[in-house]
């Protein structure tokens, strides 16, 4: 697996906050595709790492605006991966807010992934 893209999309005004993270995955063509979507203050600038040991994914996001808005709205972010091997990977998203010392566990999923390009 190897790590490509990141894009944060910023704050969803038309929709409402959400009371827990979301998250979904896709798979398009040798691509795999992670969204994930939380609540955090509307002026957030992120920044990302990855890391990535055999079939662990290890997806850390950290707000790096210490100027924390009032106000809160739902954030999506993309992580696109592309996918080597099959198998089952041990998926896990960090996130680390402005305002914190550390970062917190948002998601933890395994991914089946039946097929894999040969590249």
């Amino acid at each position: 697996m190897d790590y490509l893209s990141f894009e944060a999309y910023g704050c969803i005004a038309e929709r409402d906050s959400i009371d827990e993270p979301y998250w979904a995955w896709a798979i398009t063509n040798d691509s795999l595709k992670f969204k994930v979507m939380f609540n955090t203050h509307c002026s957030a600038l992120f920044k990302d790492s990855v890391n990535i040991d055999n079939y662990k994914i290890e997806v850390f996001l950290q707000d790096t605006n210490n100027i924390v808005s009032r106000c809160v709205c739902r954030h999506e972010t993309m992580f696109v991966f592309r996918i080597k091997s099959a198998g089952t990977y041990d998926l896990q998203f960090y996130y680390k807010a402005a305002t914190s010392d550390s970062y917190i566990e948002l998601i933890r999923e395994n991914l089946k992934i039946l097929n894999a390009s040969s590249s």
